[in-house]
């Protein structure tokens, strides 16, 4: 019996001897828990702290919304902003927090504020001084010349360039980061989305700009050619080239060559590998080869195609037969006011003021009824293409510069102003190149003007882009409303000049329709829309881009013209340089008088919201997005 009690003893106080233990285990692992918490707390409040106050400042210079203005507010606030995000990010960067990221559920709070404070540290050290010393050099060493300097501009476009891809990075990371189930810190990171997706498109656009002035003087000797495109006679990129001249770069600087008139221009044999241009000419729809005219290069709405056909059609001309032509600038009368609204005035030799407030009107309209005479008329265009390209690039100072890449960033995103450098394949910024990403979708209707008129400076369009549905398979169907009136009155069609109103040579087309290459019955329709050409007339060809991996469907034209031809403003399908086109042969707006184009469009799945494209407009575009969705 007393050894049967010894052992129930013995086993008792093993029991206690594990129990307790256990208990101080249990304790101590506790403990750690609890001084962890304090600490992560604390870590926690003091990134909070430091990062509120980084956010702080960058609003306060309102760099998310106007770059090249915030980076000066910011002058004498970096240190600060410098080491405010230094010591978030030591707390981010800590082991407390980096443990914390792997804890269930607050873990994707954790690493999302992470990401954040790694983004903000990134822009305060690394990109926003060396995006402002570059603007900075730039700036003193083109005023010390009155004009660019090129190796401080290439310089200054390498470090921009690559201060941007580390915004770019950031924001892409900022963008993927896990989604936080936390209200608070989901609400802050939303907001920090924002605001940062503001200065990454900000940071593109300066670097934009730098790197197309840098690009002429890059890549060895050759020119780059600049088309001046007349919004008053429509096509898909833009306008007719009016003018063309030539930029290179001689003895350190950039020299603006002659400029010659599309009278100037001899038409050539077919361009090689722009086919596009020839498919969405409707005379070529006719069956009629029109062969290479430079008037014509712009009527494919993917600028790269219209810049390689304009190098073609240059190159066969006399005064362009031995140029080697490094890429294509463009840019229409809208963008040249803008500038000039920047830079100053120019006045011509025959008296005329074009500034910041009257040149679109001036080269689109005014001067037509200024100066009746087409040779006076081709003079002017010259002159003035000359004048304003040698302002642009000779009058460059630190009182301008920051503004005029503000204001060529908004030319570039609405299609006023291209670039397209043959040297890197056309990727340059705001080449006009159509997007080919399912994720990011956007459909486009372009126009071409086909009466040979200056009318569409009468032409007000207007869109409206509404989301209708969201599909079971992830995909997103839209609606588009595309509205184009005529604003002319029928009583100023007769006391306006013909030259605006309608010069097209019917005569001239009847002939090339009797030799094309098509049925009678073809002959017929193509002989009516063709008569149908009469002063005051718009007469349009339109040009719907699809979606990548995605559809359009249901395309309907209403009018309520008296000229209107109901078989030629039917669509059809077509592939042309490896894209899908919806195109037609004819709509007729007659004076007072509104047409409108209808279509629906799916998107890809998991694709972002549609974008909707345009041949560009000189005023500001009226693009009405809506979410019926939501609703």
């Amino acid at each position: 019996m007393a050894n049967h009690a010894d052992n129930t003893q013995v086993k008792s106080q093993t029991r206690g001897s594990t129990g307790k233990k256990v208990a101080i285990v249990v304790a101590a692992i506790l403990g750690v828990i609890v001084v962890y918490c304090a600490l992560l707390v604390g870590s926690v409040l003091q990134a909070k702290k430091h990062l509120t106050q980084a956010v702080s400042i960058v609003q306060s210079a309102n760099i998310g919304s106007d770059m090249t203005s915030g980076l000066t507010a910011l002058t004498g606030k970096t240190a600060q902003l410098q080491q405010e995000t230094k010591a978030a990010r030591s707390q981010t960067d800590g082991i407390v927090w980096r443990i914390g990221t792997v804890i269930p559920y607050f873990g994707d709070d954790l690493s999302a504020a992470r990401t954040a404070v790694t983004a903000l540290d990134t822009v305060s050290n690394d990109v926003i001084p060396t995006v402002f010393d570059s603007l900075t050099s730039l700036q003193n060493n083109s005023a010390a010349g009155n004009t660019l300097d090129i190796k401080s501009l290439s310089s200054a476009a390498n470090a921009i360039v690559k201060a941007n891809a580390a915004v770019q990075t950031q924001s892409k990371a900022l963008e993927n980061a896990p989604t936080p189930h936390i209200g608070k810190v989901r609400d802050a990171l939303s907001t920090g989305k924002t605001l940062f997706a503001k200065l990454a498109d900000q940071s593109d656009q300066i670097s934009k700009v730098v790197s197309m002035f840098s690009q002429l003087t890059n890549g060895g000797e050759g020119k780059y050619l600049i088309l001046v495109q007349s919004n008053a006679e429509a096509q898909a990129a833009g306008g007719v080239p009016g003018s063309v001249g030539s930029l290179e770069v001689k003895d350190g600087k950039i020299v603006v060559g002659e400029f010659h008139s599309d009278s100037e221009f001899q038409l050539v044999g077919n361009v090689k590998g722009t086919k596009q241009i020839e498919d969405l000419y409707a005379i070529s729809q006719f069956g009629v080869n029109y062969g290479g005219d430079i008037r014509i290069s712009t009527v494919s709405p993917n600028f790269p195609i219209a810049a390689k056909y304009a190098a073609g059609v240059w190159k066969q001309q006399s005064f362009g037969a031995n140029d080697t032509i490094k890429g294509v600038m463009s840019l229409d009368p809208y963008a040249l006011q803008s500038m000039l609204g920047v830079l100053g005035g120019v006045t011509l030799s025959n008296g005329v003021q074009l500034d910041g407030s009257n040149t679109a009107h001036y080269l689109s309209n005014t001067v037509y009824r200024d100066i009746p005479d087409q040779n006076q008329q081709d003079a002017f265009f010259k002159e003035s293409a000359h004048m304003i390209m040698q302002k642009v690039f000779g009058s460059f100072d630190a009182n301008n510069m920051l503004s005029l890449i503000k204001t060529m960033s908004v030319l570039g995103q609405q299609r006023h102003l291209y670039n397209v450098s043959f040297a890197d394949s056309g990727k340059s910024g705001w080449n006009g190149e159509l997007s080919d990403d399912p994720k990011q979708p956007e459909t486009g209707l372009f126009v071409n003007e086909m009466g040979w008129t200056k009318m569409d400076w009468y032409a007000k369009r207007n869109a409206v882009v509404v989301k209708t549905k969201t599909n079971k398979d992830g995909t997103a169907t839209w609606h588009v409303k595309y509205t184009i009136a005529n604003s002319m009155k029928p009583e100023e069609v007769q006391s306006t000049p013909a030259y605006i109103t309608s010069t097209f040579p019917t005569s001239f087309f009847e002939d090339l329709i009797s030799h094309g290459n098509m049925s009678d019955e073809e002959k017929t329709f193509a002989n009516t829309m063709v008569g149908k050409a009469q002063p005051g007339v718009l007469w349009h060809i339109y040009v719907i881009e699809p979606p990548a991996g995605g559809s359009v469907s249901g395309i309907k034209v209403s009018n309520n013209s008296a000229s209107q031809v109901k078989e030629g403003e039917q669509f059809r399908s077509i592939k042309s340089d490896g894209r899908e086109y919806y195109t037609n042969v004819g709509v007729f707006i007659d004076p007072g008088c509104t047409a409108t184009v209808e279509y629906d469009v799916t998107t890809a799945a998991g694709a972002a919201d549609l974008v909707f494209d345009q041949t560009p407009v000189p005023y500001e575009p009226q693009i009405t997005y809506e979410d019926d969705t939501k609703q």
